[in-house]
């Protein structure tokens, strides 16, 4: 008896024994599974057992493929459809690009390029009708509309994940009160627009008070708990960042547009090459005009120049400057590669705004002052990115040109390739940076004991400028344009990389490797004794009644004796808002 009972235990613990090895078998069967189905690959699916009513994993699943594109007459009369404007080819880059991502990702993805509405008139409850979609594909970094059709085949997707995944993200859009706090704690936030790319973007970036995604949501969380809100999940609150196109301000050309589509498959490896070419020539052109100058600093200097990210005053923290509006305070710093001598120019809006003429200023009284100390001085060359309103510009142009002629040298500017503008001069705003941390800001001038004390051994220059410093150049037209061509397809400003101002006129180059070519346009004969440059602005500028009022409540966490500066801030007497209104 004993024996029998040995022998129905052992069998017991064989069965249990093969009921956990087939329960780890089914779990591992189950994850490879899973992890092939997120990835798109072929895999096995569930199927019940027409034996014993069990589900097996017997029922084979395709890959997944680009399907067919829209082939709808319809797609190509409208002019807001742009089915047509993607070839196989981009289809095929954002199928596998889709494919590449996490299952998460993806559905972010989906959330940020596919538009939930409300419709005008609801239908019933829980009716499809209630909302409407609007589809878009990336193509080059922007998002272009297609219709449900062409979004579902390219992505390979069906449509009830994509409503899901839709409707999941905005859930609670109209009712939900912890998701409309969260909405507008982010509306209120004040933002700014890029600094590098403003004319091609959309895109809004919160102030300089937040430097990662983690710190706008501890934000929301401390205002959540002064006002008695429940917090959503942090993933929840990057993707409304997200859908809400909000980022954090970051300078646009610490990150490569070209370099991060060509990972992402949107861009041809011909132009990621070319566009490779032409940074790494333009790096070798910096390090060789550097050398050059270092073996002749009497006749040759090289300059970088380039715009901080905007500054903000007051910056301290407390809760109350997050939803106020503060003065923005720029600092145009430049470089000398030889020297190694920083000097920082500071101003904030109510002194100066950011037209070009702000910049030809700041350059041809730097330059002027430098050949005045150094007159055997023959060439300089500039070095800077390509922003339009800083650096390349008919403006800043025809300024140069006319300090080459009164000097009688020859000055050379020179634009780094878009993405891959570092040059020594960002080595400067970093110590700056540095040297900000957890440092309290209540007045503009602040920032200039910061600058002077970021380096110590061998401290910047800093000169704080007033209205009165800036100068008019815009009538100082010799050239009415220095753009290269005059026909349709002809190179643009925009496409110059190498600019050379002598008196005898104004040569360019597209690339590096190109040779001088003369600008066909002739110059006006402008007699240099004749010349008036008249002062930019006439007074102080006005900020708007909004931003006025904004500072004035940013008193009451101020030191009384800041007070006074920002009570003696001119502004505008009527709201931006009534204007607006009065006008319409």
């Amino acid at each position: 008896m004993q024996g029998d009972e040995d022998t129905n235990t052992d069998n017991t613990e064989a069965e249990d024994c093969d009921s956990t090895i087939k329960q780890k078998d089914t779990k591992d069967i189950r994850q490879k599974n899973k992890l092939l189905r997120e990835k798109g690959l072929a895999y096995k699916g569930l199927k019940k057992s027409s034996e014993n009513g069990h589900y097996l994993f017997t029922e084979d699943k395709s890959s997944r493929k680009l399907l067919p594109r829209c082939s709808s007459s319809h797609c190509k009369k409208v002019k807001n459809r742009f089915c047509s404007e993607f070839s196989e080819l981009e289809r095929k880059q954002c199928f596998k690009q889709f494919w590449k991502m996490s299952w998460d990702m993806r559905k972010v993805y989906v959330a940020a390029t596919v538009q939930m509405t409300q419709t005008m008139r609801p239908a019933k409850e829980n009716s499809k009708r209630n909302y409407s979609f609007q589809y878009y594909l990336k193509k080059k970094g922007k998002e272009l509309q297609v219709c449900k059709t062409m979004f579902l085949n390219t992505l390979n997707l069906k449509e009830w994940s994509v409503r899901n995944w839709v409707v999941t993200s905005n859930s609670g859009m109209h009712g939900d009160n912890s998701l409309l706090h969260m909405k507008d704690f982010l509306e209120k936030l004040p933002k700014l627009e890029s600094h590098y790319c403003r004319s091609d973007t959309k895109k809004l970036y919160l102030e300089t008070i937040f430097q990662r995604k983690m710190d706008v949501y501890r934000a929301y969380k401390q205002v959540c708990n002064e006002n008695n809100k429940t917090i959503l999940s942090a993933g929840r609150f990057q993707r409304e960042m997200v859908n809400m196109n909000i980022g954090i301000h970051l300078p646009k050309k610490d990150q490569c547009d070209t370099c991060i589509g060509h990972k992402t498959g949107n861009i041809t490896v011909e132009a990621f090459e070319d566009h490779i070419r032409k940074k790494n020539e333009a790096r070798a052109e910096k390090t060789k005009h550097k050398d050059l100058a270092i073996q002749n600093p009497e006749e040759i200097a090289v300059f970088t120049m380039d715009m901080q990210a905007v500054k903000l005053a007051p910056m301290i923290r407390a809760t109350a400057i997050y939803f106020k509006t503060k003065l923005a305070v720029h600092n145009y710093t430049v470089f000398n590669l030889v020297t190694k001598n920083v000097h920082c120019y500071l101003w904030h809006e109510v002194e100066g705004g950011l037209e070009a003429s702000v910049f030809c200023t700041i350059m041809i009284k730097h330059l002027t002052n430098y050949l005045e100390q150094h007159l055997n001085t023959k060439t300089i060359i500039l070095y800077s990115d390509g922003c339009g309103y800083q650096n390349r510009n008919n403006t800043f142009g025809n300024a140069l040109y006319y300090l080459s002629k009164l000097k009688n040298i020859c000055i050379i500017q020179k634009i780094l390739e878009r993405g891959h503008t570092q040059m020594e001069v960002d080595s400067a705003h970093s110590l700056i940076e540095r040297r900000l941390k957890n440092k309290d800001i209540y007045l503009p001038s602040d920032y200039i004991n910061v600058c002077k004390q970021a380096r110590l051994a061998q401290p910047f220059s800093v000169e704080y400028l007033s209205h009165d410093y800036f100068l008019d150049y815009t009538n100082l037209s010799y050239y009415d344009s220095i753009r290269p061509g005059v026909r349709r397809h002809d190179p643009t400003i925009n496409d110059l990389r190498c600019i050379k101002y002598e008196e005898s006129g104004i040569s360019f180059k597209a690339n590096y490797s190109d040779d001088w070519k003369t600008l066909q346009r002739k110059p006006k004969h402008i007699d240099m004794n004749e010349v008036i440059i008249d002062a930019l602005y006439k007074d102080r500028l006005k900020i708007t009644l909004e931003k006025y009022h904004h500072l004035q409540v940013l008193k009451g966490v101020l030191p009384m004796d800041v007070h006074s500066f920002y009570d003696a801030l001119p502004h505008l007497t009527t709201s931006f808002k009534k204007m607006k209104t009065k006008n319409k």
